[in-house]
């Protein structure tokens, strides 16, 4: 529930996830702040479309989970 922060080992944030009852979205940053994935949940699991991002901010692939499993890469 509510906001979750995640850091690296220098005390760098690096990702944020957003929930309310068991759903939401994370997302992580490269360390020059660039969007390096974002991942949406539902019921605690991922669910849906997962994306991931090169540095320059282009699309680099996305793989789909149904309620925590992988469904498509």
């Amino acid at each position: 529930e509510g906001t979750w922060l995640y850091y690296n080992d220098y005390g760098e944030l690096i990702g944020e996830g957003k929930y309310e009852a068991g759903k939401g979205v994370q997302r992580f940053w490269n360390r020059d702040g660039s969007l390096r994935l974002r991942t949406a949940y539902l019921n605690n699991l991922k669910h849906g479309k997962e994306y991931h991002y090169h540095t320059d901010g282009s699309l680099d692939y996305v793989v789909e989970y149904e309620y925590g499993e992988l469904v498509e890469e």
